[in-house]
């Protein structure tokens, strides 16, 4: 019986470590541990239109993982209309200063959400929110 059960707690152990049962509350949020998991955050920040995360977002820009970079960089051009010449892709040192520009638009409060857009409500852009620090 206590071998069963020490073969069961190995198991169990080594699939947690290798990511097949992870706890709950470690998966989600912008601020999760795995990648994968923040790109998947962002997607549902952008798909909710969630004034309150741009911050987040922005913040993300910095990310060291390329992909969250990319999602996060998307998600904002989608609710924002705006990218201020980041590029995901770019040396640190050319995504520093359009992050910096991200930063000083939300000091400013020239951050806007925008409507959703097309072909039910035109090419227009409608200010749905601004955002602040």
């Amino acid at each position: 019986m206590a071998k069963r059960l020490i073969g069961l707690l190995t198991c169990l152990s080594f699939m947690w470590v290798m990511g097949c049962v992870m706890p709950s509350a470690g998966r989600a949020g912008l601020d999760a541990v795995y990648p994968p998991d923040r790109a998947q955050a962002v997607v549902q920040v952008a798909e909710t239109r969630n004034l309150e995360a741009i911050h987040g977002l922005v913040a993300l820009l910095d990310d060291p993982d390329s992909g969250v970079r990319m999602y996060a960089i998307l998600a904002l051009k989608r609710l924002c209309d705006e990218d201020y010449g980041y590029r995901y892709y770019a040396s640190e040192a050319d995504r520093a200063g359009a992050i910096e520009r991200w930063r000083e638009a939300l000091r400013d409060g020239s951050v806007h959400v925008v409507a959703k857009r097309g072909p039910e409500n035109g090419p227009g852009v409608e200010v749905i929110g601004a955002v602040r620090r």
